[in-house]
This record gives structure tokens, C-alpha cells and sequence, in this order.
């Protein structure tokens, strides 16, 4: 397990386990006006490991992915629309287009 800590989740700065590896430990922020912690553990592993969890930013980072993966996939749909002889002054026509395409996606997903 990387004992590398992230940023604090309050206000972004550093963090530093306190006690030891193989006793009880602790992550506290070193911002001395924020000082947040996540509380006592058995062990610093533990201790790092549930600093460093952010169900949240990790949620939020995925659905970023999902929605930049899906841009592209539009944007080469346009791409190939304008190759094909697509006007680009005929928005209504591109959307149409990706309408058409993005349907025949979900019901190939779907099949």
C-alpha cells in the first residue's frame, strides 16, 4: 500500500500520520487553522488508507470520465457526419445525425 497521503480534503493542504505504523495512528491536516483528522487507528496502514479514500471525488472523477469518453465519441460521430458530405452550417441536420447514431449505439448495446 503506497503510505503516500493526499491532500487534505477540507482545504488541500499537506497531511502527517501521527503515532506509529504498528500501533495506533492518526492523519492529521498540518494546516494549523483546519487540522482536520479521520480519528484513531490500529494501524497506520489503516490510518492511510481511510485518509486517503474520497468516495465522492472518486465518484465525481469517474463520471468526468464517462462524460469526456462520451464528447469524443460525439465529436468523431460529427467528424465522420462532415466527411460524409454533412453541411457545417446545418446544426439541426448534425444533431439529427447524432440522434440517429446514438440510438442505433443503444440498441446495439442492447442486443
Amino acid at each position: 500500500m503506497s503510505k503516500e497521503l493526499k491532500p487534505c480534503p477540507f482545504c488541500g493542504s499537506t497531511a502527517t500520520m501521527r503515532g506509529s505504523n504498528d500501533r495506533a495512528s492518526w492523519i492529521i491536516c498540518d494546516n494549523k487553522t483546519c487540522r482536520a483528522t479521520q480519528g484513531l487507528e490500529l494501524s497506520g496502514e489503516n490510518a492511510i488508507k481511510i485518509w486517503n479514500t474520497r468516495p465522492t471525488e472518486d465518484a465525481l472523477k469517474n463520471d468526468l470520465a464517462q462524460k469526456k469518453a462520451a464528447l469524443l465519441v460525439i465529436a468523431q460521430w460529427c467528424d465522420r457526419g462532415l466527411k460524409d458530405g454533412m453541411k457545417k452550417h446545418d446544426m439541426n441536420e448534425v444533431f439529427l445525425w447524432i440522434r440517429k447514431l446514438a440510438k442505433e449505439e443503444m440498441e446495439r448495446k442492447n442486443d
